[in-house]
């Protein structure tokens, strides 16, 4: 005859038990989730540090050897690895960025997005994270004239035609 031990294990989990490992699990994710993304969060950001450093070199390497002029960042981005044109190396920035049609430029966990002057000359690039919170913290400004890189700490992202001191 099997004894109530026997039984008791061929019934599964008690309501109870099941209670306390769904906490128990809820809690150890809600602890370790922030922890888990702050790696990744830290690498796309000074990933995008780093890719406005390279849009502003580039831009001045295409102008240097061509007309003068900045070119736009969806020239830089589209550049790419394209056939050499003007005596410019190939791949003056680098792969992964996607092209979208409203002038926003996507790489890693950020978004970029130029300024303009009135008459459309390049003012500067914008950088703020696709997921604010869990893509990045902070928002860059690049000021093309000094080749400056600013830090604003909302993650939202900015007014069209606004500069960092317009916000």
């Amino acid at each position: 005859m099997p004894s109530w031990r026997a039984r008791r294990s061929e019934r599964g989990f008690s309501l109870a038990e099941l209670l306390i490992l769904i906490a128990l699990v809820t809690a150890a994710s809600v602890w370790g989730l922030p922890r888990a993304l702050t790696p990744r969060r830290r690498l796309n950001e000074e990933t995008a540090r780093e890719t406005l450093r390279m849009l502003h070199s580039s831009g001045q390497v295409w102008a240097a050897r061509t007309s003068g002029r900045r070119p736009p960042l969806a020239l830089l981005a589209g550049y790419l690895f394209a056939n050499d044109r003007a005596g410019l190396p190939r791949g003056l920035m680098p792969r992964a960025f996607a092209l979208r049609g409203d002038g926003v430029v996507l790489r890693g966990g950020y978004r970029f997005r130029e300024e303009h002057s009135a008459a459309g000359e390049p003012l500067g690039c914008w950088a703020w994270p696709k997921l604010p919170g869990y893509s990045g913290a902070e928002t860059y400004w690049l000021d093309y004239a000094s080749g400056e890189i600013v830090t604003i700490p909302a993650a939202e992202p900015p007014p069209a035609g606004a500069g960092p001191n317009n916000r």
